[in-house]
C-alpha cells in the first residue's frame, strides 16, 4: 500500500513536468501549448541573462544550506 500512495504522489508531483518539458522548446513569442513550432530561444535566454544564473545558483546554495541543516 504504501508503494502504491508513494507512486500516485510522485505521480502526481512530476505531471507537470510532462507539460513544461515540451511548452520549453516553444518558438513562439510566449509560452503555450501545445508549442507553435521548435526553437531553444527560452534557453538561450536563461543562459544568457545573469541575474538568471545567479538567482539559479543562490536556490541551489539554499537548497544545499538546508539539507545539511
Amino acid at each position: 500500500m504504501l508503494r502504491l500512495v508513494s507512486g500516485l504522489v510522485f505521480a502526481f508531483l512530476m505531471l507537470p513536468l510532462l507539460v513544461l518539458f515540451p511548452i520549453s522548446f516553444s518558438s513562439g513569442s510566449y509560452l503555450r501549448f501545445p508549442p507553435p513550432g521548435f526553437s531553444l530561444k527560452w534557453y538561450a535566454r536563461y543562459f544568457g541573462d545573469v541575474a538568471w544564473i545567479d538567482a539559479t545558483y543562490r536556490s541551489l546554495e539554499i537548497g544545499a544550506a538546508t539539507t545539511v541543516l
